[in-house]
């Protein structure tokens, strides 16, 4: 599959997920629909279409991270989380 197709293809699981979170709230999907936008990054495609796709990326995995349903000691250990892998991110 090129990837042109698995663009399409995710952007369209994007666009169904975002109308099931419109509906449920439910923080698992933010993180799903994160995940889909991490992959959209991953591909061979214009900086610019990887940039914003990383942007999507990272403001649903702060939907999910601060999602009500998630106790405040969690959300702080998810914070956690994400702030190590970002860091781990940036040494070569």
């Amino acid at each position: 599959m090129s990837d042109n197709d698995q663009q399409e293809v995710l952007l369209m699981a994007i666009e169904y997920l975002k109308v099931q979170y419109e509906s449920l709230q439910n923080p698992c999907i933010a993180l799903l629909i994160s995940r889909y936008y991490c992959l959209l990054s991953a591909l061979n495609i214009a900086k610019n279409k990887q940039e914003s796709y990383a942007k999507h990326s990272k403001s649903w995995l702060t939907c999910h991270i601060s999602n009500q349903k998630h106790s405040q000691k969690m959300q702080n250990h998810l914070h956690d989380i994400v702030q190590f892998h970002e860091f781990n991110s940036l040494i070569p």
